[in-house]
């Protein structure tokens, strides 16, 4: 798995397409898995 830092500091745990996906969609980037950032 990959972790995608987003600047609000959700860490979201995404497979390399969704990585790719969220970029292409970062407003949808929500949608994805999210964990808090500990």
């Amino acid at each position: 798995m990959n972790i995608f830092l987003r600047e609000s500091g959700i860490l979201l745990i995404l497979s390399p397409y969704e990585i790719e996906e969220c970029i292409l969609t970062i407003k949808n980037c929500i949608t994805f898995k999210i964990m808090p950032l500990t």
